[in-house]
């Protein structure tokens, strides 16, 4: 960001100005996420309620999403699951992975954020 200096400003004004725009730059930094290791389990959208609900260990409220094809006789409806998270209550949609955070928050995260985020295992 140029700074715009007036013709009348004084000296000490301009360096005033130069130096707190120096300042303010500095204040920007680069963050590098250390690698930690959590844990996960990935909701299908309707036959795995009962583990996804051991993992966070808690009732969970199911939400109807889609039951089109359960109407037609094509396949089981698919419902949302109801997170409490840190930042309020958020659905964890089909597909969605749950996780359990490093500090033991639960929040739901979708596949194309796990795919380039995180390399999956197997516990051990």
């Amino acid at each position: 960001m140029p700074i715009r200096v007036e013709p009348n400003q004084s000296v000490q004004q301009k360096n005033a100005l130069s130096g707190f725009i120096k300042l303010k730059s500095t204040m920007i930094k680069q963050l590098t996420k250390r690698p930690v290791t959590i844990t996960g389990i990935k909701w299908n959208g309707n036959t795995n309620q009962a583990e996804v609900e051991a993992f966070v260990g808690k009732k969970l409220e199911a939400v109807t999403e889609s039951e089109t094809a359960y109407l037609a006789g094509q396949g089981p409806p698919l419902f949302s699951l109801i997170i409490s998270t840190y930042e309020g209550d958020m659905k964890a949609m089909p597909g969605d992975w749950v996780l359990r955070g490093v500090e033991g928050e639960f929040y739901p995260c979708k596949q194309s954020v796990i795919d380039k985020s995180y390399d999956i295992s197997d516990l051990d």
